[in-house]
């Protein structure tokens, strides 16, 4: 399935969804659409326009500034409330590894502040 194909699956699937009550309907709504138009491990990609996998899904809450991520290769998704993150210049760089099978749910509490910036 190519990128054209995919889009326009995730849009009938959206136009599928019921109204969300909650943010969790919304947010479980939004990844599932995203499950279902990812590309898994193992396809082909030796055509022209290759189609590589998935290796991450994400998902935002912009009413209540959260940040969804899951990797593909692991069972949880984590969030992010970014309205306790510091974003001003100059604040603590910080950093998360989301390979860490530990994490899951909430992990705003969970950064670590990083002593060498990698970039």
């Amino acid at each position: 399935m190519d990128p054209k194909d995919r889009f326009v699956r995730a849009s009938y699937y959206q136009m599928m969804l019921p109204e969300p009550k909650t943010e969790q309907e919304a947010i479980a709504g939004i990844l599932a659409i995203a499950r279902n138009v990812s590309v898994p491990f193992g396809a082909p990609n030796n055509l022209p326009g290759s189609l590589y996998n998935t290796e991450y899904r994400t998902a935002i809450d912009l009413t209540n500034r959260r940040y969804f991520f899951e990797l593909t290769t692991s069972p949880n998704v984590i969030w992010v409330n970014l309205d306790q993150l510091n974003f001003v210049s100059g604040a603590t760089v910080l950093s998360l590894d989301p390979d860490n099978l530990e994490l899951s749910g909430n992990v705003t509490d969970k950064f670590v502040r990083v002593t060498k910036i990698p970039f």
